[in-house]
């Protein structure tokens, strides 16, 4: 299963700001993933994912893997997606991320995660990350959909003062 595309964002590039979409490179990702057997489901989530990217918001992507150590010890994949100007190696909770700066202006964060992110009880990081916006990119028969939905019911309702 795949996700509709998302809308055109602005972004900051070294010669400047410049509107782009991010819709190639979510096709770019998920195709990839589809064609690569460790990763199970993708999910975009922060600000494009709930349509509120601006200038500079990086792409956050969250990969559902069966042994996700096994990308982080081999980077090279980051390579498919641009020519790489910088990365650098992060932890969010439950997830290790690559953070990646390509050459055009792109910054994408790959999230890597056990198959049990977003499982039946998640943590409240987890939940709050999903709650604020998560839309599934790639699902290969993990119940994404109703994870997701699951994990922002675990939150308590926030009334807007």
């Amino acid at each position: 299963m795949r996700a509709a595309p998302s809308t055109l964002v602005l972004t900051h590039h070294p010669k400047g700001v410049r509107s782009i979409s991010i819709d190639p490179i979510l096709r770019q990702v998920a195709d990839w993933a589809a064609e690569t057997p460790d990763v199970m489901a993708v999910v975009l989530v922060g600000s494009h994912a709930r349509g509120t990217a601006s200038t500079g918001s990086d792409v956050d992507l969250v990969f559902l893997c069966m042994d996700p150590g096994a990308l982080l010890r081999d980077i090279s994949w980051i390579r498919i997606f641009g020519e790489v100007r910088t990365h650098a190696f992060e932890t969010w909770g439950d997830v290790a991320a690559v953070r990646v700066h390509y050459r055009d202006g792109m910054e994408l964060e790959f999230g890597l995660a056990g198959l049990d992110w977003a499982a039946s009880r998640v943590n409240d990081g987890t939940a709050q990350v999903i709650r604020a916006g998560a839309r599934v990119l790639l699902d290969r028969g993990l119940g994404m959909e109703a994870r997701i939905q699951a994990a922002r019911d675990s939150l308590p309702s926030v009334n807007p003062t």
